[in-house]
Parts: structure tokens; sequence; C-alpha cells
């Protein structure tokens, strides 16, 4: 799972930063690139098929990545970590983002009978079936939901 993670994450996180405007796919690391791909698809593709190969060398006994692509990996994660991470922009962003969560989180607790499972409530409990909810909501869901959950009506944009 860590290894799927990695490889979501990093090329995610590119695409993300890409949309954003905190960095264009050509200030990323020629030399990671160059091994890995130009486009996320070809990114995951090297990456996966990687581990794939290696593991299946390995007899199924470890999931593992080959050193030259796993080097190529960490250092495209370490370059987001400059580039994006810490980033004074992205960091504001990314406040704004865990208040949308946050107002989110608190509504769904406060009326679970209108989000959540009552099944997942009974069996795990209330902070599990919310976190479960809003763990699974996309951007644009999540937005939106906030949108019509905070924003009054005449302020939201009917044509974004």
């Amino acid at each position: 799972a860590r290894v799927a993670d990695i490889i979501a994450y990093v090329n995610h996180d590119i695409d993300d930063a890409v949309r954003a405007g905190l960095l264009r796919a050509e200030d990323l690391p020629r030399e990671r690139i160059d091994v890995l791909g130009e486009s996320s698809s070809q990114r995951i593709g090297t990456m996966v098929t990687d581990v794939v190969l290696r593991t299946l060398e390995a007899d199924l006994a470890e999931v593992r990545m080959s050193d030259h692509i796993l080097d190529a990996t960490i250092g495209l994660r370490s370059y987001l970590f400059d580039a994006v991470y810490e980033n004074e922009v992205a960091t504001a962003e990314f406040k704004k983002a865990a208040g949308i969560l946050g107002g989110l989180w608190e509504k769904v607790r406060e009326h679970p009978k209108e989000f959540l499972d009552p099944r997942t409530i009974e069996s795990d409990g209330l902070d599990v079936a919310a976190k479960d909810f809003v763990a699974g909501m996309t951007d644009r869901y999540a937005v939106n939901l906030y949108e019509q959950l905070f924003i009054p009506k005449p302020w939201v944009s009917v044509n974004p």
C-alpha cells in the first residue's frame, strides 16, 4: 500500500500543482522526468511496471522497486516538497482546504442522518463514519457541498 500511495501521491500532486499554477510541467527536474516519463500516465506506467517486475523477480517475497526508478521517484517527491508542499502560496491554499474540510466534518457530525450510513455509525462509531465520508469526497464534491451548506444562495455564482 505504501508503494502505491507514493506512486499515486507524487503524480496526483504534480497534476494538482500544475493546475493550481504552483509549477509548470517544464519545471520538473529533467533527470527525473527522463527516467519516469513526461506525462502522469507515463510516470505511473513506468513506476507500476517496475514494481510488478521487481516484485516478480523477488518471487513475490516483497514488493519492491528498482534502485533506478526508486531514486527518480524519491527525487521527484523531494522536488515537490521544496516547490509545492513548503511553498507559501500552496500552504495558504492548504489552510483554505483544511477550513473547508473542517467545516464539513463538523456539519456531517451535527447532522449524521443527512450524510452518513447508519450501519457504519452503528458498527464503527460517528467519528469513523464521518471520517470515511469526508475522506471519500472528491475536491469538486467537497467544494460544492461546502457551498451548499455554508454560502448564502445569492452569493453563489450561477455560472462558475
